[in-house]
């Protein structure tokens, strides 16, 4: 039984930004840590190619997932957006600064 998956990318290699584009945790383990882990294991691999940051945008009536993002160090960024066309959900843009050469 898979109790998580995380998957992240960069658009190309002068990218500066990753970018993780899904996170799902069995609802079994949810609360245990197993995704405070795979974001690290993101965070760290998006570290070796020296990007400036790592976005991601999170549905807003997700308040575990905005509570793990935040807990982590994202912060908002942008406005909300429609989760799909003609959905009532909204998700977040938020992203996590990794340089310390930016302001």
């Amino acid at each position: 039984m898979a109790m998580g998956l995380a998957w992240g990318g960069l658009h190309s290699s002068s990218d500066k930004t990753a970018h993780i584009y899904q996170m799902w945790i069995a609802p079994s383990v949810r609360g245990q840590g197993v995704g405070r882990l795979l974001l690290q294991k993101i965070i760290t691999w998006a570290k070796e190619f020296d990007v400036d940051y790592v976005s991601l945008a999170v549905t807003t009536i997700n308040m575990a997932a905005v509570k793990l993002y935040q807990t982590t160090g994202f912060e908002p960024y942008g406005a909300l957006k429609s989760l799909r066309e003609d959905s009532v959900l909204s998700v977040q843009p938020m992203r996590l600064k990794l340089c310390t050469h930016l302001a």
